[in-house]
């Protein structure tokens, strides 16, 4: 079992171009992976990816979305709701955008943990 975790999870980490597609497929066991394999959750942790207020099309990993930050900016703003049109349309999310925060959607019901 050991191996064929750790196998999955480089074959994973190597196809990063095909993000979408892996994290469409695979994406709530990565996540559900975080939560149940210690031995394994850092590897995980790396592939995990979310739609963002500025990216809503895509998969952003956290290191990603830190490194888009805006300078000064030490938090990381996030929603968690049913779909991304529900966390997009909350009032609260105007300010941030007047400032130009992005903001992390996490709509799967296993981001809230």
């Amino acid at each position: 079992k050991k191996n064929l975790v750790k196998k999955c999870l480089e074959m994973f980490a190597e196809k990063k171009a095909e993000r979408k597609k892996v994290f469409e497929q695979f994406g709530k066991c990565l996540k559900l992976g975080v939560h149940e394999d210690s031995t394994n959750r850092t590897k995980a942790a790396e592939l995990l990816g979310w739609s963002t207020s500025k990216l809503c099309e895509e998969q952003v990993s956290l290191k990603e979305h830190v490194d888009r930050t805006k300078k000064g900016q030490s938090e990381t703003f996030y929603i968690t709701g049913e779909s991304i049109v529900a966390g997009s349309s909350l009032r609260c999310l105007e300010t941030l955008r007047k400032k130009g925060l992005e903001v992390v959607y996490m709509v799967d019901p296993i981001d809230e943990y």
